[in-house]
């Protein structure tokens, strides 16, 4: 994570984005920003910065998918749960390191279409909608 803490600093909320791409509703796959109120319209100066991170880690377990950051991730969350779970996994592996590799046929597919210079989230999107069909 990114943490821009400003000389305004506790009466401006801090600046947060995840470094490491992931797979969330409220996080944007592009720049990593996250959705949280208290970084924006609810911030106070009573919060601490171990508050702001617990906030980011119920948001991470508990997604607030009635107001998504990133609207395709919170489609396929509400609609394709067992692809959104398929897809958080590949991206751990792909971005975050992970030595386990779940889903082999997708990881090789994706990182095929990658190489080709396609966009991971439209390869994402398209798979997405293919498994409806």
């Amino acid at each position: 994570m990114d943490i821009q803490i400003s000389e305004n600093y506790p009466f401006v909320a801090p600046g947060i984005r995840f470094i490491t791409k992931i797979w969330h509703p409220n996080v944007s796959s592009d720049t990593g920003y996250i959705c949280l109120d208290i970084l924006q319209q609810n911030w106070s100066a009573t919060l601490t910065i171990k508050s702001l991170l617990m906030s980011i880690q119920s948001l991470l377990n508990d997604p607030g998918i009635e107001n998504p950051l990133d609207a395709v991730v919170a489609y396929q969350y509400k609609n394709n749960y067992d692809m959104y779970i398929k897809t958080a996994t590949h991206w751990t592996n792909l971005y975050a390191g992970s030595l386990k590799t779940i889903q082999p046929d997708l990881d090789t597919m994706v990182q095929q279409l990658v190489n080709k210079g396609y966009n991971i989230v439209t390869i994402y999107l398209i798979i997405n909608f293919l498994s409806f069909n």
